[in-house]
């Protein structure tokens, strides 16, 4: 599993332990949030499709801020 910004090495140690049914199984379990985020970014936004502002609204959903 390819390791990026939004997982800590804690996180994907444990991500390794799990089989694959597992780890679609916790997946399957969290949808109905990922859903649920996503609205609310997309209401955020505007409900635009216009990259720019789906980030800054999934920056501000997540309180994210990234420094200069």
């Amino acid at each position: 599993m390819p390791s990026d910004i939004w997982h800590s090495e804690a996180d994907l140690a444990i991500l390794r332990t799990l089989s694959a049914s597992a780890l679609a199984g916790a997946f399957m379990r969290r949808w109905p949030r990922y859903i649920s985020d996503y609205r609310d970014i997309l209401r955020r936004a505007g409900a635009s499709a216009n990259p720019s502002l789906l980030w800054a609204a999934f920056r501000d959903r997540w309180r994210l801020r990234f420094c200069p």
